[in-house]
């Protein structure tokens, strides 16, 4: 409680406002600034009445004419509102301050008001405006020169993405807000860029990296002494042994990884306890429960498993309680001052009045106690009543609570055993995707934009070196998710045995080829299986003279060509046939060209076309998806990978991800 209780409150409260707020000897600026580090110190306990003691401030400051401070009490009174869950009115405050932040040019304010616009739109999950407001803060702190302002903005714009569970693009601006926070120096920031990059590396299954970044944001925590973020940093360390013991290729042995998951989860565990972190708590309790588990410690897993659910009704609780303190403190106050105006009011009565309205409430006490004594006879009996059916009915509520917490648990694993079977199948799908160093080694001038709908694909890209030529494709599998994958590993598979068994060169050979050994496959199971593959295959060979030797294939996937210089594509179709079972099937036809050098060709699927957005809901279309590439042509190929990343989730917006995306651009 505030000032060691609410009696004090009140009573600090009077002292200040009387010593400082009324003294006018002292100057505006002091007399503002101590009423307005009050009403900030009263915003995250009661936020009602530091409202009320804004308003008050804001009269002050218009009738003083110090317009600079409208702004940021405006903008502290939208935190206010934002503290209670009233996002609508906290987003209109907060557009209050901007406009008067813009009247008086008070930049500080408005990319603080931007800034807090963005936080009320992610937590609504409005990403569109929550990145457009982050955006415009960091615009304005790269006018200012703030260094440590750009960075957070970077670190704002790359939780949104995280919450959009669009990883490449969160670790791409959680590395550019790390970036700027070491030019700052600035070890909190820099200590929470190296977190959130870890977190982002553990999720794509770069456990080693995660670990490295992690290690890092420790040591940086470490040194300043902050407790609540190293019992967090710990346990995200425990987390990342905890998935180096699943993984197939941990650089300690498993039974190291699960020991050292274990140490870090206990001193996360014990460093939280000991001071009362709740949420670090239930984390790092919810690992060792996991660990003791899976060592077969069963004691200390229930032990650990019990905590965990404990923490989760006190972390449910908590905010109910902070309310309801707060509504006793009100209370209080009030009776105190109803009691103080009867009193008031008593002294100015006559003293005859008073003794016949003394007189009366006697008689009306007296009858009162007689009708009170039936009622308590008549309500002792009903509560009594009442009490011996709720003691059955908590009887019957705890024990259908302890059926839901073990219907939960087994749920809880069934769930956790499917998501990590999936992500153990990323994994594996992930292994037979072509490296960055082959692409690197091959290609050269290029990207590969590869964006799964869900956490496996339906869409691969491929790549084979084969004497002079390299051959590499596109394809889109039918399907996404679980299935697409699968029925991508049979296609990959095929297109490998092409070229490796059967010694094919030949974009339309491999993929007639390819088509025989799928549908081979297929036909082997008693139902008919009509899944296939849509798919662009070039190969490429490189001339003497600067020049390249272009072959290309398809099936329904077509293959573009931006020419140095032009201004328009050139687009060779593909046959309107996949590969799979096709009742009016003809041999693959085969394109031969030469590209010279400053050319662009580009294969894709149809994910990054398809996709539904924009302000309408449509979907974006091959027509635009031309223009798009157009426009970008004359960019690096690394500036044409981030544009085309950028341009489809701002296309996309709040609309899901419709199918898996691919898309290959190579500069000759």
């Amino acid at each position: 409680m505030l000032f060691g209780g609410q009696k004090g409150f009140s009573q600090n409260y009077d002292s200040l406002y009387f010593q400082v707020f009324k003294n006018e000897s002292l100057s505006d600026s002091v007399r503002i600034k101590a009423y307005g580090d009050f009403a900030d110190f009263l915003t995250y306990s009661y936020p009602d009445s530091a409202l009320e003691h804004f308003d008050t401030l804001y009269e002050f400051c218009k009738d003083a004419k110090r317009y600079d401070r409208l702004c940021a009490i405006r903008n502290s009174q939208g935190v206010c509102f934002a503290i209670q869950g009233n996002y609508a009115q906290a987003s209109e405050y907060f557009r209050l301050a901007v406009t008067i932040a813009k009247m008086v040019k008070h930049d500080e304010t408005l990319a603080l008001a931007y800034n807090n616009l963005g936080n009320v739109y992610k937590d609504q999950d409005e990403f569109d405006l929550a990145l457009e407001y982050y955006t415009s803060s960091m615009e304005i702190k790269k006018r200012m020169n703030n260094t440590i302002g750009i960075g957070n903005a970077y670190s704002n714009i790359g939780a949104v993405f995280d919450k959009m569970n669009n990883n490449d693009s969160a670790l791409y601006y959680f590395e550019l807000a790390l970036k700027y926070l070491e030019e700052a120096n600035y070890p909190k920031g820099i200590a929470l860029a190296h977190k959130n990059i870890s977190q982002i590396l553990r999720d794509q299954g770069e456990l080693q990296l995660a670990l490295d970044h992690a290690t890092i944001s420790l040591g940086i925590r470490d040194s300043l002494g902050a407790v609540k973020d190293i019992a967090s940093s710990k346990a995200a360390i425990g987390n990342i042994y905890y998935d180096m013991f699943f993984s197939s290729s941990p650089n300690q042995s498993k039974s190291e990884c699960l020991l050292l998951a274990e140490n870090y989860s206990k001193k996360a565990f014990d460093l939280a306890n000991e001071h009362g972190f709740l949420l670090e708590q239930k984390i790092s309790a919810r690992q060792l429960y996991l660990i003791y588990s899976e060592k077969g410690k069963w004691k200390e897993a229930l032990e650990m498993r019990n905590t965990e659910i404990a923490l989760i009704d006190t972390l449910f609780n908590k905010e109910n309680q902070k309310k309801i303190l707060h509504t006793q403190f009100k209370l209080e106050f009030e009776k105190e001052k109803l009691i103080n105006d009867i009193a008031h009011r008593k002294d100015l009565e006559k003293q005859e009045e008073r003794a016949k309205l003394e007189e009366k409430l006697q008689n009306f006490i007296l009858l009162a106690v007689c009708i009170g004594l039936v009622f308590v006879i008549v309500f002792a009996f009903f509560i009594f009543s009442k009490l011996k059916k709720s003691r059955k009915q908590n009887r019957i509520i705890a024990m259908q609570k302890e059926q839901v917490q073990v219907a939960y648990a087994s749920l809880e694993e069934k769930n956790t055993e499917i998501l990590d079977s999936i992500t153990y199948a990323k994994r594996i799908q992930n292994a037979i995707l072509p490296s960055s160093n082959s692409l690197e080694e091959n290609l050269g001038n290029y990207f590969v934009l590869y964006s799964p709908k869900d956490i496996v694909a339906g869409d691969f890209y491929w790549l084979e070196r084969q004497d002079k030529k390299v051959l590499f494709a596109a394809a889109d599998c039918t399907g996404h998710g679980v299935p697409g994958a699968m029925v991508s590993v049979i296609c990959n598979n095929g297109l490998n045995r092409s070229v490796r068994e059967h010694k094919l060169s030949t974009p339309s050979e491999i993929l007639n080829k390819t088509k025989e050994i799928v549908v081979q496959e297929f036909e082997k199971s008693d139902e008919e299986v009509m899944d296939g593959m849509d798919i662009a295959l070039c190969s490429l060979h490189k001339n003497n003279d600067g020049t390249s030797e272009l072959q290309y294939a398809g099936a329904n996937n077509p293959l573009w060509i931006i020419r140095k210089d032009e201004s328009e594509i050139m687009e060779i179709q593909a046959n309107k046939q996949p590969i799979g079972k096709f009742s009016h099937f003809v041999p693959f036809t085969n394109h031969t060209m030469t590209l010279n050098s400053g050319d662009t060709l580009y294969i894709f699927s149809d994910g990054y076309a398809d996709q539904f957005g924009g302000e309408k809901g449509k979907k974006l279309k091959t027509s635009n998806f031309k223009k798009l590439l157009l426009s970008i042509s004359h960019l690096t190929m690394k500036e044409q990978h981030l544009e085309l990343k950028k341009h489809f989730e701002i296309w996309k917006g709040p609309y899901e991800q419709l199918d898996d995306i691919c898309v290959i651009g190579l500069r000759i």
